[in-house]
């Protein structure tokens, strides 16, 4: 009977651990991007919540209306160049005077079930070389 109570013990303390230790599935992140205009190409890096995400930078492309405005609203894909998960994910954002908000739309592969949404703030280099944008908000990968 002593054994047998030792090794339940033993076992609900195994659970607790690994209920412990679970991976979070919901939480902050900064991702910031970095536009050149003399080649047009766009990366981004993720300074908060790489783990979470499974993502630590990578490449974007952008999808911007014909006649694009304050308040117009275009998406942002951003795939996965290094990480845990491969895929990709697109957020819909609109900037109204450099800054705005951004929504996840939708997400493939190891980023199935991405959701989230936050601010964006867009900076434009000094000598118009470039731009960064900075992406901060809550993302979580719901079942």
């Amino acid at each position: 009977m002593r054994y047998a109570m030792l090794g339940r013990l033993a076992a609900l303390a195994l659970v607790a651990a690994s209920c412990g230790s679970a991976a979070p599935t919901e939480g902050p992140v900064t991702i910031e991007t970095d536009l050149e205009f003399s080649t047009m190409t766009q990366t981004f890096e993720v300074t908060q919540g790489s783990d979470l995400l499974g993502c630590s930078g990578g490449t974007v492309m952008d999808s911007i209306p014909d006649g694009f405005e304050q308040g117009a609203v275009a998406t942002k894909t951003l795939t996965c160049d290094t990480g845990d998960k491969s895929g990709t994910f697109t957020m819909s954002f609109t900037v109204v005077d450099s800054n705005g908000t951004w929504d996840v739309e939708t997400a493939t592969a190891g980023f199935a079930g991405l959701q989230g949404s936050g601010d964006i703030s867009v900076v434009v280099d000094d000598d118009l070389s470039g731009l960064a944008e900075t992406l901060t908000g809550e993302i979580e990968f719901a079942p």
